[in-house]
């Protein structure tokens, strides 16, 4: 027969794998009827005057939505909308050195994503995500450069979250 202490034990590594295989990350809040997803170009609001991260991140918002198969991506129309707008880029001074020489800085990037149901012509969700990422001054734009792509790629994926979670 089981001690206590072992009974305790089976219940618990039961109790823990049945919670377990029921949680499901991953399309547990897209409406079953939205099989479809069109992306619109990303458009950039920012002012900021550099088109690359406006690039970046309508090839990596295709990129993550492609790659996770939540959706069949649409050329036009679709079950469901994306509209991801640029809202601004800040590139300041972080840190300095002695003699007041500048010696990183900070990208932030942030963005307005809006969600639709074309089928039921409603709005899901409207939100703003913002990332930052530090960079050394050593070689600017190359670090710069790096640290955008850093910033897109960890956006594109709070998106595909937010979008596939319902979060």
């Amino acid at each position: 027969m089981f001690s206590l202490k072992q009974y305790n034990y089976i219940l618990f590594l039961t109790i823990t794998l049945i919670l377990s295989s029921c949680y499901s990350f991953t399309g547990g809040a897209i409406p079953p009827h939205l099989k479809s997803l069109f992306i619109l170009s990303v458009e950039d609001n920012s002012g900021y005057g550099y088109p690359r991260f406006r690039n970046e991140m309508n090839d990596k918002i295709l990129d993550v939505f492609r790659n996770d198969n939540s959706f069949t991506l649409a050329n036009y129309g679709g079950d469901a909308k994306l509209e991801v707008v640029i809202t601004s880029i800040s590139d300041q001074t972080v840190s300095i050195q002695q003699g007041e020489l500048e010696s990183e800085r900070r990208l932030t990037i942030s963005v307005k994503a809006v969600y639709y149901d074309n089928v039921k012509d409603v709005e899901i969700w409207n939100k703003t995500f913002s990332k930052y990422q530090s960079y050394d001054i050593s070689n600017p734009q190359v670090n710069r450069d790096n640290a955008g792509s850093i910033v897109v790629e960890q956006l594109s994926n709070d998106i595909l979250i937010a979008v596939v979670s319902g979060w």
